[in-house]
């Protein structure tokens, strides 16, 4: 099956560093520095969502153990590339069907990776249910770090 993403990955890092210029940079070095001010280096952070390594490589060369998390095999393969001193945990899996039971310091999940989630079910099996990273994660991680975007049509609820 074809994911999201997976035919825009050798043109990925580009589209979004066009489309957002320095925003782009702000946003990776002010939450990479949020991060250092959370947490010590060597800390074991999981992201969801990883793409080609925004945010996984620079954590993972400022010292921490990065799990990356993401379901798109070909970003995870540029990812992957990037990662010259492979010291980077390479999962492939989607945010709401991720089951791994590692202890991590930090869960994070940035910039427009919730709004794959495309159907009530999608977010609530990634955010409530047992089985699912999140809500397991939360239980295991001391942070969990998102940003997601709204339009004005969204009606988010509660469970």
């Amino acid at each position: 099956m074809t994911r999201p993403h997976d035919t825009l990955a050798p043109v990925y890092d580009l589209v979004y560093q066009e489309d957002f210029g320095e925003f782009y940079n702000w946003l990776t070095d002010t939450t990479v520095d949020v991060i250092r001010d959370l947490l010590p280096a060597g800390a074991a952070i999981i992201e969801f969502g990883a793409g080609t390594g925004r945010m996984a490589l620079p954590l993972a060369e400022a010292g921490y153990r990065v799990t990356a998390v993401e379901p798109s095999g070909p970003m995870l393969a540029l990812l992957r590339q990037s990662d010259t001193s492979a010291d980077i945990e390479c999962i492939q899996s989607t945010l709401q069907d991720y089951s791994g039971d590692a202890r991590h310091d930090l869960a994070l999940c940035v910039f427009t990776v919730v709004i794959y989630l495309l159907t009530p079910q999608d977010l609530q099996a990634a955010m409530h249910s047992p089985a699912a990273c999140c809500c397991s994660m939360c239980r295991r991680a001391s942070f969990f770090i998102t940003a997601a975007y709204a339009s004005a049509g969204c009606n988010a609820q509660s469970p």
